[in-house]
């Protein structure tokens, strides 16, 4: 069976309904793009090199992405002196937490 025809057999049973139709697969979808968005700002935030404060580190990264995605506004405690590439990073991590 190749890879197109598996997925469309997934699609075609109530895989897709058994997600999004029950409270655990909600809570279940939540979680995870909430862990995406949480990687990808993790990543982002290392591949614009960081700040003096938030350093490029994996725990310095996690916490800086996590807090601008949960605490709408950290991006203005960010210097007035940051890089422009490191405040528009903040400013677009927040914009994504506050439409989460």
């Amino acid at each position: 069976m190749s890879y197109g025809l598996f997925l469309f057999s997934l699609l075609r049973t109530r895989h897709v309904e058994n997600v999004i139709g029950t409270t655990f697969g909600q809570w279940l979808l939540v979680c995870c793009v909430f862990l995406f968005l949480q990687c990808a700002g993790t990543v982002v935030w290392i591949a614009f090199g960081g700040n003096e404060e938030f350093s490029t580190s994996w725990n310095d990264s996690w916490w800086i992405s996590y807090t601008l995605l949960v605490d709408i506004g950290t991006q203005t405690g960010l210097s007035a002196r940051e890089r422009g590439s490191i405040k528009f990073v903040s400013a677009v991590i927040s914009l994504v937490g506050f439409v989460y």
